[in-house]
């Protein structure tokens, strides 16, 4: 769950902020945004099967430096144009134990994050640092860059390419393996890369309030995330789709 949780994240909070233009802020300090959609995401890291999830949306922000979204509660410390940083806090639904798999249970967590984002024209780096407050109790740093298609009516297109590197922990939990049975081999993995990622999003505006968002986003488990007896297929897919009414 905890990849479904942050390709969910990364789709709506990138769609949400790509249409939050600087004309909308000026009109009124208060912005809502709710909706519904699916998206098909591994069932754990390193699946070989998807899940099908309904997800909601709720989606506040005042100013903006203020917001209650996918991406979380918390505030832009730093809220200009081509400068956002920020902290904040999300839920993590851990990971559900399976006997046949193998796979040890993690339970629910909070996720802190502190993030950066800055642009240059087009172009955009973004950085985040995650720490778990329970479950695998680990820590994740992301790092990235993204950009998009010069605007369209009604029509946002973006791009992002991003690298995972997690601590020792973090690996261990998700993807470390005890010897119980024939075909298992103990597997004790160590800090590093865990993944490299790349995902493409489309949001078309049908009017000022209703909209329609189309996501995808492949990523490739690299080195002991890889090498896993836990991990089924190293290349992991996601597709969503979802509607939205802005307030």
């Amino acid at each position: 769950m905890k990849r479904t949780a942050f390709a969910v994240t990364l789709a709506l909070g990138t769609a949400i902020s790509g249409e939050a233009t600087a004309a909308e802020e000026e009109r009124s300090a208060w912005a809502v945004t709710f909706g519904a959609g699916a998206i098909a995401a591994p069932e754990h890291p390193g699946s070989s099967s998807l899940r099908l999830l309904p997800v909601p949306l709720v989606d506040v922000r005042y100013g903006n430096r203020f917001f209650i979204s996918p991406l979380g509660t918390g505030v832009n410390l730093i809220a200009e144009r081509q400068l956002r940083v920020g902290i904040s806090v999300m839920p993590d639904l851990g990971r559900a134990g399976d006997a046949a798999r193998h796979l040890g249970q993690i339970g629910p967590a909070a996720e802190a994050k502190v993030f950066a984002e800055t642009y240059s024209g087009p172009i955009g780096c973004l950085a985040g640092v995650r720490h778990q407050l329970g479950g695998f109790d680990g820590t994740l740093i992301d790092a990235g860059v993204m950009t998009h298609l010069p605007p369209l009516p009604g029509l946002f297109v973006s791009a992002t390419a991003m690298l995972t590197w997690a601590d020792g922990q973090s690996m261990r939990s998700y993807f470390g393996a005890r010897a119980a049975g024939p075909g298992l081999r103990s597997f004790t993995p160590g800090a590093g890369l865990r993944e490299a990622s790349l995902f493409a999003m489309a949001f078309h505006g049908f009017d000022d309030h209703w909209g329609v968002q189309a996501m995808a986003r492949v990523s490739r488990l690299l080195g002991d995330a890889a090498a896993s007896p836990i991990t089924e297929q190293r290349v992991q897919p996601t597709l969503g789709g979802f509607l939205m009414y802005k307030i």
